[in-house]
Parts: C-alpha cells; sequence; structure tokens
C-alpha cells in the first residue's frame, strides 16, 4: 500500500490530484487508514490512478515518465502559456495597425465629404450650378450622391485590400 504523495510521485501530479480522483471515482472512503489518519492506496487503484493520468496527458499531446514530478508539468504549461501570449501578442499588434489604418481612411472619408458639403451648400460652386441645371433637366441622381457614393465605394475597396 502507497501513500497519497507516493502516488502522486508517480503520476505526476499534485497530491490533490488524487485525492480529487479518488472522490470522483468515490474511493476515498476505501483507502482512508484511520490508523494512520491519512490514504494508504492499494495497488490495483494506484494502477488505476497511474494509468488515468498518464492518459490525460498523452490526450493533452505531452510526454510522462514515471521520474516526472508536478513542476515539471508546471513548467512545460507555463512554456506553453508563453507561447500563446506571443501569439496573441502579435494579433493585437496587427488589429491595432488595422484600427489605425481604419481610423483614418474614415477621417479621410469624413473630410472628403464635409468638402462635398460645403462645396453643395455654396450657391456659386461647381456642383451647385450642375445640380440646379440636372434638376432643371429632370437627372436622377445630383453629383454629390454620386460622390458619396464613389467616396463609399472607394473607402470600402481601400479598406478590403489592407486586409
Amino acid at each position: 500500500m502507497a501513500s497519497l504523495k507516493a502516488v502522486a510521485k508517480k503520476a505526476g501530479v499534485t497530491p490533490k490530484a488524487v485525492r480529487g480522483w479518488l472522490d470522483r471515482e468515490d474511493l476515498a472512503g476505501d483507502c482512508w487508514d484511520f490508523s494512520s489518519g491519512g490514504y494508504k492506496i492499494p495497488p490495483d487503484i494506484e494502477e488505476q490512478i497511474i494509468q488515468y493520468y498518464q492518459e490525460k496527458q498523452q490526450n493533452k499531446g505531452g510526454e510522462v515518465s514515471p521520474q516526472s514530478t508536478p513542476g515539471d508539468f508546471l513548467v512545460e504549461e507555463v512554456g506553453y502559456l508563453r507561447e500563446q501570449l506571443a501569439v496573441k501578442d502579435e494579433q493585437i499588434a496587427s488589429l491595432t495597425l488595422l484600427l489605425t489604418d481604419t481610423h483614418q481612411l474614415l477621417g479621410e472619408a469624413q473630410r472628403r465629404l464635409d468638402m462635398l458639403e460645403a462645396r453643395n451648400s455654396s450657391p456659386k460652386g461647381y456642383i451647385g450650378a450642375e445640380i440646379g441645371s440636372q434638376q432643371a433637366t429632370g437627372a436622377q441622381q445630383s453629383p454629390p450622391v454620386k460622390a458619396k457614393r464613389r467616396l463609399v465605394r472607394d473607402f470600402v475597396t481601400r479598406l478590403v485590400g489592407r486586409e
């Protein structure tokens, strides 16, 4: 009969993990030794615990050796999490650049729309005169509408082209 710490060390996990496994499998009461006040795990249950954690680790893609300790798994996990953090940092940087470009494009589009509206409101402006002549001839779209559509189309084309 092995102690809880010995089984945990063989399985490469913490004693708390082994206690959790025993609770989940309803074996904690069977393994509790009242005379010593601790866990005494029979060899058959010990093999089940070790096999469970080895399979769990292999499903995660890692290798388990009998000499591994909980600290080894923590070091591997920290390395994996740092790699993931580096990937996320790169994604954030690229999205920040895209956001900056989008913001600049939106600012430029707004300035162009403001210029078009300013020229349209001017009674002596070229577009204003053209609107009057088109309204007299019954044209369907005024140049500001066409210009706005062209501006929006150009903006969307530039935005999509940056992806």
